[in-house]
């Protein structure tokens, strides 16, 4: 499930236009958001952006998601809960994950990995 994926919770969190939500704020702000008509909004779309069958998928998850008033409290408590990753951390995750992706591209390629670091 995306709201429990540590790097987007992560990413929201960092969002300059992130900010933590009162509890007494939410049933308002969920009831707010209930009110709109998405059956209009996406009537508005036209077919060649998105197919009949996909509005249909699109409205029957968001009547899900709307039953569950929208996983919005569980999802604003892993926010503030998830840890900001510190820039040393993420230059050590881009750097891991930069040497993966060589090791496999040099490994389909059949190639040994370069040492240098471009």
């Amino acid at each position: 499930m995306l709201t429990k994926d540590v790097r987007i919770l992560q990413s929201l969190k960092s969002n300059p236009f992130y900010q933590p939500i009162g509890k007494a704020t939410l049933p308002l702000f969920i009831e707010k958001v209930n009110r709109i008509n998405f059956d209009e909004v996406l009537d508005e779309t036209h077919s060649i952006l998105l197919s009949s069958t996909n509005k249909q998928t699109i409205l029957r998850n968001i009547y899900q998601k709307k039953g569950r008033d929208w996983d919005l409290p569980e999802t604003l408590k892993h926010i503030d809960n998830a840890k900001l990753e510190s820039d040393s951390e993420r230059d050590i995750r881009i750097s891991n994950n930069r040497e993966k992706l060589e090791q496999l591209v040099c490994s389909t390629n059949n190639r040994q990995p370069t040492t240098d670091n471009q």
